[in-house]
Parts: structure tokens; sequence; C-alpha cells
């Protein structure tokens, strides 16, 4: 016989069990939050993952597009570097909107030829198909290599002296007047932005001014001339003056600020042409050289510098980051040191002003300074 008592006590707890479970509609009711909450998170991760991977492709398209024009400028900016002697010839070979080809005599042995002996200087840029990929190539003595995938376009223009902007493709007798080249470059996404189904593209644009071409023209020994009555270069082109003189050893002048020179009609008999800066002559380096073995102090350069204005200051500047005071000699003799630079080739120029503001720079020079 069970006890009417303990009968009621078990009845108690499991009615007091049955209050503390979970009813079904309750389970329900946790499932469809927590599904909610879920689908929330994954919204958002969806959201941000999408713009994670546009954001790493829209970096490895300005990278790439970024790379590509930083070489393209340092290697057009040694476009015509040649020795001292000018024996290589080098020069732009090629320029049109799309391509630009040129030599530079890096190794300073006197030629541009396209071997083994003479890596990297005789090089291109055009755009190239790639694995079915637009891309920017660069051709170095021949071998062809992708620089940077999905370029869309390539713009290359180009001005003389005068400012004057150059036809395109440049004519062969004009190559070596070019003075400034502005490099456009469009890079596209890799794959097309999954929100609007469009490439993004994103376009770089930089000018060089190719100091050595400039040289070139200066060590022929030719003049120039306006053709106009009256020619203004602007401001952001550096120009160069040239001009002639009966003794071999005069080295001409590179401009480096405005200039402007007016000349009478041709039934006139006179010519005006406005102070083009300080000349250079007889420029000596002490040792002398392009190899310079076991020096172990500075290198002295000397040189002639004259103008009808007098002359208010004259330097030298190296590529190695070298700023000297040149110092007045005696007569229009002007010297300063080198500091030593340790297994270093030194390129080096001389900038002069004179006594109303107007300046130019030298050719340029350079030498090894092997040593300890």
């Amino acid at each position: 016989m069970i006890d009417p008592g303990e009968k009621n006590k078990c009845a108690t707890m499991v009615r007091r069990r049955s209050r503390s479970a979970f009813t079904l509609v309750e389970l329900l009711i946790a499932m469809t939050v927590g599904l909610i909450i879920l689908g929330a998170i994954y919204a958002v991760y969806t959201v941000q993952n999408r713009e994670f991977v546009k954001q790493e492709r829209n970096v490895d398209m300005q990278q790439s597009a970024r790379a590509a024009m930083d070489m393209m400028v340092r290697e057009i900016d040694m476009a015509g570097y040649n020795n001292p002697l000018n024996v290589a010839g080098a020069g732009i070979t090629g320029a049109d909107a799309t391509s630009l080809s040129f030599t530079a005599d890096l190794n300073d042995n006197g030629s541009t030829t396209s071997d083994s002996l003479n890596p990297g200087e005789n090089i291109a840029y055009d755009l190239c198909n790639s694995g079915g990929i637009q891309s920017l190539c660069r051709s170095s003595n021949g071998a062809r290599q992708p620089l940077a995938d999905n370029i869309d376009a390539i713009d290359l223009r180009y001005w003389d002296v005068n400012g004057q902007e150059l036809a395109r493709p440049v004519a062969t007798a004009r190559l070596n007047d070019i003075r400034r080249i502005q490099i456009t470059i469009t890079a596209k996404s890799a794959k097309p932005d999954p929100n609007t189904g469009q490439y993004r593209t994103y376009t770089l644009v930089s000018q060089v001014f190719p100091r050595n071409i400039s040289a070139i023209v200066s060590t022929a020994g030719t003049t120039t001339a306006a053709s106009t009555s009256s020619t203004s270069v602007p401001s952001s082109l550096p120009s160069s003056s040239t001009s002639s003189s009966s003794s071999s050893s005069t080295t001409t002048s590179i401009r480096t600020t405005t200039s402007t020179s007016t000349s009478t009609s041709s039934s006139s008999s006179t010519t005006t042409i406005t102070n083009p800066g300080p000349s250079y002559s007889n420029v000596t380096q002490n040792p002398s050289g392009t190899q310079i073995s076991n020096y172990t102090s500075s290198v002295e350069v000397c040189a002639n510098i004259t103008d009808a204005d007098g002359i208010r200051s004259a330097k030298i500047t190296t590529d190695q980051g070298d700023n000297v005071t040149m110092t007045r000699s005696g007569g229009n003799n002007y010297c300063g040191d080198i500091p030593r630079h340790r297994n270093t080739t030194v390129t080096y120029w001389i900038t002069a002003v004179d006594n109303q503001g107007n300046s130019s720079r030298s050719v340029q020079n350079y030498y090894y300074h092997q040593g300890n």
C-alpha cells in the first residue's frame, strides 16, 4: 500500500520538474532569434570580405602601376647617357604614342651594342599581350618581358626646348630635340567590381626631363635659335642653350632657368638675344681620368667661368648629394674639392649664377673613385 502522503509528494515533484523545462514554443523562438543573429553576422562578414577583396585588388593595381612608372622614370632619365667623349652615340632611338626606345652607355665602355657586354643599355617600353592579359612590357637588349599586368592604356607625349609639343611618332631627325616626356599609365583591376560589374581603373601621370639628351646637343657645338620673333620657354620646362667658340675646349652650358630670346626680322641688321647665363671652358679634374685608384683625398675640379654680367656664385653638384661651393682662384678660374667617395662612380656638374640672376649648368662629367 502506498502512503497517500508519499503519493502527493511524488506528484508535487513531477509538477515542479515540468515547470522548469522549455516548451516547444520557447525552443522555436530561441532558434528563430539565433538564426536571425547568425544571418546578420554572416551578412556583415560577406560585406566586409567583399570590401577586403576589392581593396586588395585596388592595392595590387596601384602598386603595379606605381612600380612600372618608377622604373620608367628612372630609366628614361638616363636616356642618352654617354661617357665624356660621347663616343657611344647614346640617345632616344624611337618615340611614339605608346612606345619609347633609347640607349644609355651605363658601363662607360663607349658602346651600346645590344650584347652581353652591355647589359641593360638598349631599353624599350611598349604594350604587349602576356597570357591573354594586356601588359606594359620592357625590352632590354631585345629580351622582352612584362613589367606590369592589366595595363589598360599608356600615352607618351613629347615637347622640345621651346615648349612645343612634337608630333607622334617623333621624326628621327627630331629625337634629340626632346626635352620633356609626359608618361600616362592607366591600369585596371584584375577582375570587375562585384557591386557594379565594371573594372576599376587607376591613372598615373609623370613628367621626365631627360637631362642627358640636352648634353648630347650641347657637346655637338651647335647654336639653337628661335624661328619666331619672340620665344618664351615655359617655367616648368628646363631649356638648354648652346654657344659656339673658336676654342675646342669650350664646354657649352645647359640652361636651368626660364629663358626668353628675341630676334629682329630678317630685314633688320641687328639681333638681340638675352643673356643665356654663365659659360664654361677648360674644365679640369685633379687627379684626372675616369678611374681614380688608391686615392685617399678629395678630387679638385676647376673651370673657367665667364659671363658679361660677372659671376655671383658657382658650385659643384654630384649625384652623391654634394654641393661644393667653388672659390675664385684667379681671373675667371673657379675651383672646388669633391669629398672622397669610396668605390663609387661620382657624376658631377657645375652650376653658376651671374650678377643678374641668370643661371646655367655645365655638361656632366664622372669618375670612379676606388680606394679604402
